[in-house]
């Protein structure tokens, strides 16, 4: 928590006009205490859950410097803060978006795990997995299931861990652009 003391009239009107200033996220503690005799402005800010934004740029402590967020992580702390995941975000499409052969092919490696699996319901299939809300699918959805996943997400990698083997597996983009023709 900062605080700040103000002794004199024109620091003290001064910092009352910085004071009311400041953006409407952060919300200071003011009081006046009297020390020797002599009024004291204090202003405690407290430290903030929020992500704040500093002169229109938003900065990130490293060290004892303060730099910038690429915009990258500056997304990646909106979603973590907001309790939502990039994999559960939705997208403009809906289930014709989905590749059927794939929708197949995961539910005849499923249906040893999951014997009350319904091949001709994919939307409940999709639903029960959480790739589809809303009549949406998620990035996940879309990644796993949907037809040319590489016009939305150009430059994205998908990393998935076998729990048989325990190998992690890098699958590139360009990949899965053998299914881009349907």
């Amino acid at each position: 928590m900062g605080r700040l003391s103000v002794q004199t009239p024109a620091t003290t009107r001064y910092s009352g006009w910085r004071i009311s200033s400041l953006r409407a996220w952060i919300t200071p503690s003011i009081r006046v205490e009297t020390r020797a005799g002599k009024p004291l402005l204090v202003v405690q800010v407290g430290i903030s859950s929020a992500i704040v934004p500093c002169g229109g740029r938003y900065l990130k402590r490293v060290g004892t410097t303060n730099r910038d967020f690429t915009p990258e992580e500056l997304a990646r702390q909106f979603l973590t803060r907001s309790g939502q995941t990039w994999d559960s975000l939705l997208t403009p499409y809906d289930i014709e978006r989905v590749h059927p052969e794939l929708l197949t092919t995961f539910v005849q490696l499923a249906r040893p795990r999951l014997p009350y699996i319904a091949p001709d319901q994919p939307q409940l299939i999709l639903e029960n997995l959480g790739l589809l809300r809303e009549g949406r699918l998620t990035n996940a959805g879309l990644l796993l299931f949907g037809r040319r996943p590489q016009e939305r997400f150009v430059q994205a990698r998908v990393r998935s861990v076998s729990s048989a083997a325990r190998q992690r597996l890098w699958i590139r983009m360009s990949s899965m652009a053998r299914f881009g023709s349907s």
